[in-house]
C-alpha cells in the first residue's frame, strides 16, 4: 500500500528536469494544478508520467478536462492529459 500520492517519473526525464526521489513537484494543465512527490521508475516510458489517483491531497483528475468527451464511448479523457512540470521550492 502506499501513504501518500506520487507521480512516477523516468529517471532519464527527471536529470533532464533536475529532479530527485522523493522531490516534491507541481503537476499543472489547462484545467488545474496538483502536487505530489516524485518517484523515479524505469517502468514509465520516457515523455511519459504515471500518478496515483485516490488521495484527496492530490486528485488526479482535477488535470483532466470533463468535457472533452471520447467521440465513439462519450467518456470523458480521464487517463492522458498533458502536464508541465515545476518542483516546489521550500521556503525555509
Amino acid at each position: 500500500l502506499q501513504p501518500n500520492p506520487k507521480v512516477y517519473i523516468n529517471p532519464k526525464d527527471a536529470v533532464k528536469l533536475k529532479l530527485k526521489e522523493g522531490e516534491q513537484i507541481e503537476l499543472h494543465s489547462s484545467s488545474g494544478k496538483i502536487q505530489m512527490s516524485c518517484s523515479l521508475s524505469l517502468e514509465v516510458r520516457q515523455g511519459h508520467l504515471f500518478t496515483t489517483f485516490h488521495f484527496f491531497e492530490a486528485i488526479a483528475n482535477t488535470l483532466t478536462n470533463k468535457n472533452d468527451l471520447d467521440p465513439h464511448s462519450k467518456m470523458a479523457g480521464l487517463k492522458v492529459v498533458l502536464v508541465n512540470i515545476k518542483k516546489v521550492i521550500q521556503n525555509e
